[in-house]
């Protein structure tokens, strides 16, 4: 789900019409409209105030988290986005998942890595849409990349879907586990997907383990 989607949701559940909410925050109808289409993402600002009008946190209104609940009260006048933290973060994280700056800016629909490069040494504020885009591919809360919350809250519903290879190791002897894990490994570069089986792999090799010292 994305943020326009998640602005009709609230909305609706509310009880409000585009009019009404566009009233409550001083702009034009016609901006809800291309809010809730898709067409147009508001400024960070605008985006904390929604969050705090419709009591949700900052990744739950962008789609990134199905999370309702926020932990803290946002002040979106005092919001002050620190460049380089958050380029450092970026940097960091692109690392862990072993993406070169070329596979991000591919990834987040940029043609050279050179926006990438001035993301990642604080020469350039990322614009609402693509803060939501880069969190999606580095799999962490957009929360975390503008230094709201410390935690890198990497989300765990993209676990669930791997519930069918869990289900499957565990009916697997340790033989064949190496078999898979080794099959795992060769699939290519480190992605999103891939880092996820690797956690569950790694869970599964503790197992046997502690299986074998029994």
């Amino acid at each position: 789900m994305n943020f326009g989607d998640r602005l009709v949701e609230l909305r609706k559940e509310k009880g409000i019409s585009g009019a009404k909410l566009a009233r409550l925050f001083e702009i034009a109808p016609s901006s809800i409209g291309m809010y809730e289409q898709g067409r147009r993402t508001p400024n960070y600002k605008l985006m904390i105030k929604l969050a705090n009008f419709f009591n949700v946190s900052l990744d739950y209104i962008t789609g990134k988290s199905d999370i309702r609940n926020k932990k803290i009260k946002l002040n979106s006048d005092n919001l002050k986005i620190n460049l380089k933290e958050f380029g450092e973060k970026i940097k960091i994280r692109r690392n862990e998942l072993e993406l070169s700056q070329e596979e991000l800016a591919e990834k987040m629909g940029y043609s050279s890595k050179t926006s990438i490069h001035k993301l990642e040494v604080g020469e350039y504020e990322i614009p609402l849409s693509k803060l939501q885009n880069v969190a999606d591919i580095l799999n962490v809360s957009v929360s975390y990349l503008l230094g709201i919350e410390t935690n890198i809250a990497i989300k765990e519903e993209n676990n669930n879907k791997y519930s069918d290879v869990i289900n499957f190791l565990d009916k697997m002897n340790e033989e064949n586990f190496e078999i898979f894990k080794k099959l795992i490994f060769s699939l290519g570069k480190l992605d999103n997907e891939r880092l996820n089986a690797i956690t569950i792999l790694t869970k599964w090799d503790k197992i046997f383990e502690k299986s074998r010292s029994c």
